[in-house]
């Protein structure tokens, strides 16, 4: 593990659950994607422990654990700043996850993740980083049934009303222009969470 940052949710609609961010070196998601599949299926008397222990509301409702796996592809931060998001602190920010099924591959859109308009976007929020990178596995209902190129980000705010801010302007200024193929795969962002741990091991600054 790079570095793990943990937020509990900060709206009505979240305030009773969490969002884990875990940052890994390639070698590492094997074991992580096995670990979670374990937890699931309960496959140690320690790991059925846990998963019957009320925590994961999610695996006791459902047998899964929501959950998606993408490979940071794209970072971006502000223009004064040059160190990429896993550099940042992020202890009592706002972080949104993002998700979406996008038409064609996701080197077409590419241009515009890293466009001059999508920082100029982001930046009207004070953002302090974004990450952007394809699917590679997912159990969340963001990308159930969803055809075309799975994509997903993640953004970090300063405050949760920027959070809130910068989730309904996306929808309401984003969709209405060049991001409407955005708009027809039905991009789903999260609720806010806040962050209240911000830990990292193994990866000196700037390590990945």
């Amino acid at each position: 593990m790079v570095r793990c940052i943990a937020a509990r949710g900060a709206t009505e609609a979240t305030k009773d659950s969490a969002l884990v961010a875990i940052i890994l070196n390639d070698e590492g998601l094997p074991a992580a994607r096995a670990f979670h599949e374990a937890l699931e299926s309960g496959a140690t008397e320690a790991l059925k422990a846990m998963r019957d222990s009320g925590h994961f509301i999610d695996v006791a409702a459902t047998g899964r654990l929501k959950r998606t796996y993408f490979r940071s592809q794209h970072y971006r931060v502000p223009t004064d700043a040059t160190s990429p998001p896993i550099d940042s602190d992020c202890k009592g920010k706002a972080m949104l996850y993002a998700g979406a099924a996008v038409p064609g591959s996701y080197d077409e859109w590419v241009p515009v993740l890293t466009s001059e308009a999508e920082l100029d976007f982001l930046e009207r929020f004070n953002f302090v980083g974004s990450s952007y990178g394809q699917v590679s596995a997912s159990t969340m209902d963001d990308f159930a049934g969803k055809d075309g190129t799975l994509v997903c980000g993640l953004h970090i705010v300063p405050h949760a009303l920027e959070a809130r801010d910068i989730r309904e302007a996306f929808y309401k200024d984003k969709m209405e222009d060049k991001h409407a193929d955005f708009l027809a795969s039905k991009i789903t962002i999260s609720d806010t969470y806040i962050v209240t741990t911000d830990e990292r091991t193994g990866v000196p600054a700037g390590g990945l």
